[in-house]
């Protein structure tokens, strides 16, 4: 389903059905509200009255928690092997929940990762961003815990570049540290007198954190417009998670800088649906990491039920039997999975290699449902590792070779050098 965000910006709460797509009927009803950023704490009561007014079996945001986590120090090696570690972070307030990059083999990784988290109660909530090791199941190697009423205390509730002491669970950590910056905006549903808010691009995040601290302006109306919504559904409950999500389609990563060509043949006739992929070679960590961010369009699988989707990736002929799955998304024809998977090797190496991704059906063991619903291969030759490519691709008939290989999708206005 789909609404128009435009016609909100004038409009106080708007209660409507909307028609669902890609099932054979069905509508939602949602309650939509538009919503700008202010760093006046006097906001907070007035989205709380907002919120009071309308009646909700779930909490609803009051305000949008920023992090930026620049890098890390120090982390600790592995008891046993004495490794580096591959870490990435996750970024939690209660249930919700954003995961960075992983880095491999790096105690200093520099993640310059920007999230974006709703708050419903930002006086008692608590931020805690934690540190994994890929390399040994996801094992928390270090934690970080603030309140965000400490952020809201501030008197421009933000605090700046600060490096802060990383903790351990199991032992005290020597010198481990985070720099982060913080910053909370308050939900505001009337337009507020104080100069409105910019929130950072995470394009921007590979830039200079000094200019990112700076930017105190709103030149783009739609960069500080936030949607609340409730829905209710006459559909099965597992379709509730499949409504729309402004904050992510706003802020998340995998929406920008996506290579879009008009005439694009390969997009000129897509009978199996269209995949998104993110390629992209580091240098300094001689690795490739291809991240799977969504599908559309995807084929029915069988008459009365939407396909469960995830996709293996692997390289051919020299990683072949290094497999690769994404999560499974359920009842979708066009799932959103923004999995990150890396292959440690030489370019030279990488060159020589196919990405192959072939899109599955996690259908039932005795069902009548197809399994293989479309493949794609890559050819890396043409991988540079100067620039990084997020594009929309064709997929193919699944077990056949019609579709032939294709190249990696660059844009040709982009002349900018990869800084991964």
């Amino acid at each position: 389903a789909q609404f128009p965000i435009n016609t909100l910006l004038d409009k106080e709460a708007v209660t409507t059905w909307l028609t669902l797509k890609d099932v054979k009927k069905g509508s939602i009803n949602v309650c939509l509200q538009y919503f700008t950023l202010t760093t006046e704490k006097s906001a907070l009561d007035i989205i709380e009255q907002t919120n009071n007014q309308m009646i909700k079996q779930e909490k609803l945001s009051k305000a949008l928690l920023v992090v930026f986590i620049d890098r890390c120090s120090n982390l600790p090696r592995s008891k046993k092997t004495r490794r580096e570690p591959n870490p990435f972070c996750t970024i939690q307030v209660d249930t919700n929940e954003v995961k960075t990059h992983t880095f491999e083999s790096q105690t200093n990784p520099l993640f310059e990762h920007i999230s974006h988290i709703l708050c419903s109660n930002p006086i008692q909530q608590q931020l805690k961003i934690q540190v994994h090791d890929a390399r040994s199941n996801n094992e928390v190697i270090a934690y970080f815990e603030i309140p965000v009423k400490q952020i809201l205390n501030m008197d421009t509730m933000t605090i700046d570049s600060q490096e802060f002491p990383l903790k351990s669970s199991s032992e005290p950590l020597d010198r481990a540290s985070i720099v982060l910056r913080l910053s909370l905006h308050v939900l505001s549903p009337v337009r507020s007198s104080s100069s409105p808010v910019q929130l950072p691009s995470p394009t921007n995040s590979l830039r200079s954190f000094d200019s990112f601290a700076k930017q105190n302006s709103l030149t783009d109306s739609s960069n500080k417009s936030l949607l609340e919504h409730n829905s209710s559904i006459d559909r099965t409950p597992s379709d509730h998670q499949h409504h729309l999500d402004p904050i992510s389609e706003h802020f998340t990563p995998s929406h920008d800088k996506t290579l879009l060509v008009s005439d694009d043949p390969d997009l000129e006739s897509a009978p199996f649906g269209q995949i998104k992929l993110g390629i992209r070679y580091t240098v300094n960590r001689k690795s490739l990491s291809v991240t799977i961010y969504a599908c559309k369009n995807l084929i029915h699988v069988h008459n009365q039920s939407l396909p469960d989707a995830y996709i293996r990736v692997y390289l051919m002929p020299d990683f072949k039997k290094d497999k690769k799955k994404t999560k499974s998304v359920h009842d979708s024809t066009s799932p959103v999975y923004d999995d990150l998977f890396e292959w440690s090797a030489p370019l030279n190496d990488i060159h020589r290699q196919h990405l192959f991704i072939s899109v599955k059906n996690n259908s039932p063991l005795f069902g009548n449902e197809q399994t293989y619903m479309g493949d794609i291969q890559v050819d890396l030759s043409n991988l540079d590792p100067e620039k990084n490519s997020i594009a929309w691709y064709a997929l193919h008939e699944p077990n056949t070779s019609s579709a032939g290989l294709i190249k990696i999708k660059y844009d040709p206005n982009d002349q900018n050098t990869s800084h991964f």
